[in-house]
């Protein structure tokens, strides 16, 4: 396990406390909960112009600066997830308890969170094809069928 800090505005913070105290579980799963759920979205494949976006400014008191304790392979996987969105770490929960936080909520009581399967990919594949000059790079979370690989 690791440790990270992230910041977060006191709202999402607050909101994030009060679906982990609502679902009894620690805020640190709630939030691999939400990045996970995240990744499971449809993501539009979109031209990167720009660099990482970060979270709109707001009064130094507004924010908050919490410990997030992850495993190293869920690490790397936000890594990789930070860059498919382009956000920091702190912008991609924010972003995700915002957009799916109340879906969950709904969704779920206490005594089903613990069936939620958050296993995050431990193998990763990385294929790189280079047709007509274009070089394409395929990242994969899982082993996909080789087929693809080819």
């Amino acid at each position: 396990m690791l440790e990270t800090t992230v910041h977060l505005h006191k709202e999402t913070l607050k909101n994030i406390d009060q679906a982990a105290q609502k679902l009894k579980i620690a805020r640190s799963y709630l939030i691999r909960i939400l990045l996970k759920q995240l990744m499971s979205e449809n993501f539009k494949p979109k031209i990167f112009t720009s660099s990482i976006k970060y979270q709109k400014k707001d009064s130094k008191s507004n924010w908050k600066i919490i410990h997030l304790t992850i495993k190293n392979d869920e690490y790397e996987y936000f890594l990789d997830l930070r860059k498919i969105y382009k956000m920091s770490l702190s912008f991609l929960i924010a972003y995700a308890a915002k957009k799916l936080l109340k879906n969950l909520l709904s969704k779920l009581e206490p005594r089903f969170i613990s069936n939620i399967n958050i296993f995050l990919y431990h193998n990763y594949v990385f294929c790189l094809k280079v047709i007509n000059g274009v070089k394409y790079l395929s990242h994969y979370w899982g082993i996909p069928d080789v087929q693809l690989l080819i």
